[in-house]
């Protein structure tokens, strides 16, 4: 088989969204959709790079530098060095009309990721035609562990787009 869904989970649904994305044309194995649980979609915007802080602080700001292929650092994460790599890592910036249908679930509560982000990007994909599933976990944070009954309803979208899809 030459396509794959992708999911993942938070680093790994950005990971899924970004190589669904941006690796469309070269990719030996085609994406051919995107399942991704809380994803970061824009990691230029504020509230998700001050969102933590305390003892992952410094762990997230060492991963983003990673990414994006610069120091990110609170005192410069609003140079414009930084905010131009930021950008280039943040998958909402990808989307087209040539982007794979994804589905999104995301925690209300979810307090790394904002609803904002996500909304925003739902806003896009809708905007550029891109085939989207929306799925709120209306009483979960990041780790979506309040809602039991909602991981069911995931589970059914997900094996439909596995059944649509591949």
């Amino acid at each position: 088989m030459n396509k794959a869904v992708l999911a993942g989970g938070s680093a790994g649904a950005h990971l899924s969204l970004m190589y669904a994305y941006t690796k469309m044309a070269e990719a030996p194995v085609k994406p051919v959709a995107v399942c991704a649980y809380c994803p970061p979609v824009d990691c230029s915007e504020s509230d998700f790079l001050m969102g933590i802080s305390g003892e992952f602080e410094s762990w997230k700001y060492g991963i983003m530098s990673k990414c994006a292929g610069c120091k990110i650092e609170k005192e410069t994460l609003y140079n414009e060095e930084q905010q131009v790599a930021l950008k280039s890592i943040s998958p909402i910036n990808y989307v087209s009309k040539n982007c794979v249908p994804t589905a999104v679930f995301h925690g209300r509560k979810d307090d790394l990721i904002p609803v904002r982000h996500i909304e925003m990007f739902l806003s896009k994909l809708k905007s550029a035609g891109v085939k989207n599933d929306y799925l709120q976990f209306v009483n979960s944070g990041h780790n979506l562990n309040a809602d039991p009954d909602t991981h069911d309803t995931a589970r059914k979208i997900i094996s439909e787009y596995l059944s649509l899809y591949l």
